[in-house]
């Protein structure tokens, strides 16, 4: 029998992205746009977390980076929820929370990398 978290693969330690916070920018030099999220855990010390394909159009751009900016700090309030409600999920296993806890914890598995 397969339990619900069987589509989640254990890790040995915890996963190591690019810590946050990120930024974004586009920048256009001669017709062609550099579209990168970026870290800069230290002044002038910046790496590239991504960059987004050149036929993408500024508009979306610009609707799409703040998200993906956000997500080291998305991914720490998430965690900091699940640590929040986790006493009330054990005393009422029927509430909304249990449902909310058990996909926020779908959610991490997901970001960090862990379902296959």
């Amino acid at each position: 029998m397969k339990n619900e978290y069987s589509h989640v693969k254990e890790m040995e330690s915890e996963p190591e992205h690019t810590p946050g916070p990120w930024t974004w920018y586009w920048r256009q030099t001669d017709g062609e746009a550099d579209c990168s999220i970026v870290s800069e855990q230290y002044p002038g010390n910046a790496c590239c977390v991504a960059r987004c394909p050149r036929y993408q159009k500024q508009e979306q751009w610009r609707a799409d980076a703040p998200l993906l900016s956000a997500a080291p700090e998305l991914l720490a309030m998430l965690k900091q929820f699940l640590d929040y409600v986790e006493d009330t999920v054990i005393d009422y296993p029927d509430s909304f929370l249990a449902d909310m806890h058990t996909d926020a914890k779908k959610i991490i598995a997901k970001a960090e990398g862990r379902i296959v």
